[in-house]
């Protein structure tokens, strides 16, 4: 535990430490007013964290070493407290929670659903728990859906694994999973996304538009409980596809806020992940 904080009780501990993370997220928390004791806290935290260290680090690799310790000490404490149910689904919601302290929850048949598209279970908890890139979509005050991606480098060549997921309290339900082979080290999650649906996706017609890719987005209606969510994907022929989408319903606004709504020429993508994979054990 931090020098700072030892005078603290756990769940003082906890608050402290979780709004210090909130501080270093790409999305702060709305509202968030920072403290004059908390821009303490943190100075002597980071103090505390790169004083422990041999050599000089550079402005980014502080940051990066500082963050661990934060993300160390919340998994140390909400795993020794023994009533730590509901504070770990607060600080799970809130996507503060250490990636590898979230419990992955998959259907029924998602090892075999995805395995044709070149991805094992072993693949996805190791990106969940190792991510390179984790984008959240934060809908309100909390972290509803994110998008996990980490880069693969094989033979010399470069590729990307997404992965989507809802967060639910202290747990991550992976819709899907898919190989992109971009040949290029991904920094924006969102951006491969993109390209990856221009790519292999079809049209989908929704809330009469039609794109590739629906994200963030909000429709509002008379009565939103008597909604039925229904959307089309624009093909020619018969083509197999596998359609992606997420979402969170509004009771108190009568509105539907689409996170993430797609779908994708599954021969398409599969022809090209053929070449891809065969390249990748031959090497040439």
């Amino acid at each position: 535990m931090f020098k700072a904080l030892k005078a603290k009780t756990k769940d003082e501990s906890l608050k402290l430490l979780s709004d210090l993370i909130a501080l270093e997220l790409p999305s702060p928390l709305e509202n968030k007013l920072v403290s004059p004791e908390l821009l303490a806290l943190k100075q002597s935290i980071v103090t505390e964290v790169v004083s422990g260290l041999r050599g000089k680090l550079s402005e980014t690799e502080q940051r990066h070493r500082y963050f661990d310790a934060l993300s160390e000490s919340i998994s140390q404490l909400t795993t020794q407290s023994r009533d730590n149910s509901r504070l770990r689904q607060e600080i799970g919601q809130k996507a503060i929670l250490s990636t590898a302290l979230y419990r992955p929850v998959y259907k029924e048949d998602f090892s075999t659903s995805i395995a044709r598209f070149g991805v094992r279970k072993t693949h996805v908890e190791d990106a969940l728990s190792r991510p390179d890139i984790v984008e959240d979509f934060k809908i309100g005050n909390e972290v509803s859906y994110s998008l996990f991606l980490k880069n693969i480098t094989l033979n010399n060549d470069v590729s990307q694994l997404m992965i989507i997921v809802q967060r639910q309290n202290d747990a991550i339900i992976v819709h899907n999973a898919w190989r992109f082979f971009s040949h290029e080290i991904a920094v924006s999650g969102m951006d491969v996304l993109k390209r990856f649906v221009e790519q292999y996706g079809f049209e989908v017609e929704f809330n009469g538009e039609r794109r590739k890719l629906f994200y963030d987005y909000r429709v509002t209606y008379p009565d939103v409980s008597n909604v039925k969510l229904d959307f089309k994907v624009v093909n020619k022929g018969s083509k197999e596809f596998t359609s992606t989408i997420t979402y969170k319903t509004d009771l108190l606004e009568n509105s539907i806020t689409i996170a993430y709504l797609f779908s994708i020429d599954n021969r398409r993508y599969l022809e090209d992940l053929e070449k891809f994979l065969k390249r990748d054990v031959t090497g040439t």
